[in-house]
């Protein structure tokens, strides 16, 4: 039976729940994939081998859609893959080369509210009282968060958690170019041609490099390209294309369920790891996530 047939006699609802489970499990596992990539490897090697592997796969879809794109849309388009696979992808291999990838997966929840905050101050979103107290909710969650993750002699640790930080300010900047600067373009389109942009950047890195020579003569390499490999294929090529589809079938609000589910799935790689998270941290992404759920209940 053809998958198109196959996926028709699944309930929708069911399909959508699947979905969720799988990018969570994805998503959340990629902060642990990243920290063992990161024992052999640069965060510009991680950053250049992700995206070299994910614009190969994506590579047929990327030369069937080319043509499609807009011209007016090209302009948003490079910018989108600049923001979204070089300096985002980068801040968050930086920030986990100092921190733990249960800290990291904690700070992502940030996203949705830095979307909120990008929308208001660039793209002059309006915001009614339910948003406002989640924002100040959230925000407040985040200074606890930076000062209970933060080495208060030092200060070494906290400027990689404003690393990590920095990360969703950009996943803030992407999320908002998708809903109004990039309208009309499918996930698919977007994602295909955004890693075919990088992909003469990236590869002339991972070729000229020292990527291979370390994943073939460091002990421990072929395991480290392994995540590599597997960040790039998985959570970025195919967790967009599934992605598009969960979006398609029960709408962004869903989606958004990831936010919730993720750090857990992170926090509990981190564990398994011999990471020590902290209450104080957990009560930090306890607010968070509520700030995110009073955002989200009154956006919609």
């Amino acid at each position: 039976m053809p998958l198109k047939e196959y996926l028709e006699n699944i309930p929708p609802k069911i399909q959508a729940w699947v979905l969720i489970l799988v990018l969570t499990f994805v998503w959340g596992s990629s902060f642990i994939m990243l920290k063992k990539a990161l024992v052999v490897f640069t965060p510009l090697q991680v950053v250049s081998g992700r995206m070299t592997f994910a614009a190969i796969t994506l590579l047929p879809f990327a030369l069937r859609e080319l043509k499609n794109i807009p011209g007016e849309k090209w302009k948003y388009l490079i910018l989108f893959s600049v923001i979204a696979n070089i300096f985002t992808t980068l801040s968050y291999a930086v920030a986990q080369s100092q921190i733990d990838s249960a800290l990291n997966g904690i700070i992502n929840t940030l996203t949705p509210l830095m979307t909120l905050i990008v929308g208001l101050l660039a793209y002059k979103q309006k915001l009614n009282r339910m948003q406002a107290l989640g924002l100040l909710l959230g925000l407040a969650a985040t200074l606890f968060l930076l000062r209970v993750s933060g080495n208060a002699e030092i200060g070494y640790a906290n400027f990689f958690v404003l690393v990590s930080v920095f990360a969703t300010v950009l996943n803030g900047f992407t999320a908002n170019m998708l809903q109004f600067n990039l309208r009309g373009l499918s996930a698919l389109q977007i994602a295909s041609v955004a890693f075919l942009l990088i992909l003469p950047l990236s590869g002339t890195l991972l070729l000229t490099g020292e990527f291979f020579p370390l994943a073939f003569e460091v002990e421990g390499g072929m395991r480290a390209m392994g995540f590599v490999l597997i960040l790039g294929i998985f959570a970025n090529a195919i967790a967009l294309i599934l992605l598009s589809y969960l979006v398609q079938i029960s709408g962004s609000v869903f989606a958004t369920l990831t936010t919730y589910l993720m750090p857990l799935v992170a926090i509990s790689w981190g564990a398994w790891d011999g990471e020590q998270i902290s209450y104080w941290q957990i009560l930090a992404m306890g607010l968070i996530l509520c700030s995110v759920y009073l955002v989200n209940r009154a956006g919609r």
